[in-house]
């Protein structure tokens, strides 16, 4: 093997190499987009739910006010 040859494979194996990196990168970037994603619907989830306890309490507390609002 000659020294041209030597250098042709050690830059294939490394192109090669960068190409696994990318392709290891490419999926944990895919895994975080979808942790992410579950993420926000999980935020919107609570937030609805919250935003729905407090309405049903402001009720409640508007209806007792009425119900001893004497003159």
């Amino acid at each position: 093997m000659n020294v041209g040859e030597y250098i042709v494979k050690l830059i294939d194996g490394i192109l090669d190499f960068f190409q696994l990196i990318k392709d290891y990168l490419d999926d944990a970037l895919s895994i975080f987009e979808k942790i992410k994603e579950v993420i926000l619907d999980i935020i919107d989830y609570f937030s609805a739910q919250i935003e729905d306890l407090t309405e049903e309490a402001s009720a409640l507390f508007q209806d007792t006010e009425e119900d001893y609002f004497f003159i």
